[in-house]
């Protein structure tokens, strides 16, 4: 039984194509690495000082000084962009997570390094 030409082109793109899903793997892989540290380390930072520094921290804070400004009646929506602002760098941890190729690794890895990270800031 002998290989077509069209054969073996088609067997080298699906190592190409395999290659390439493992090294986009690779990156969530990093964001989700990227994502815990940073997470561990504000985290770490608002249980040392009180303060959060989270760009969502910071986004609250701004937002509690705009509604001072605003006329009474606005207070639903303004509880709802300081919900919406807290919730989204968790909603985008969980959808690296859950597009990763194994989830389990990358929720493993995500736990490893958030907490050495807030062990490291908050506690030592």
């Amino acid at each position: 039984m002998s290989k077509k030409k069209s054969d073996i082109l088609t067997i080298k793109n699906l190592k190409i194509l395999m290659a390439a899903e493992n090294h986009n793997n690779n990156r969530i892989y990093g964001l989700i690495f990227v994502s815990a540290f940073f997470d561990g380390i504000f985290t770490g930072a608002y249980i040392r000082t009180g303060i959060d520094a989270s760009p969502s921290g910071i986004g609250i804070q701004i937002i509690d000084a705009i509604s001072k400004i605003l006329p009474s009646g606005n207070e639903p929506l303004v509880e709802f962009l300081k919900i919406l602002i807290f919730i989204i760098p968790w909603i985008v941890t969980a959808i690296l997570i859950l597009i990763a190729q194994d989830r389990r690794i990358g929720l493993i890895i995500w736990g490893i390094i958030f907490v050495f990270m807030l062990l490291l800031v908050g506690f030592y």
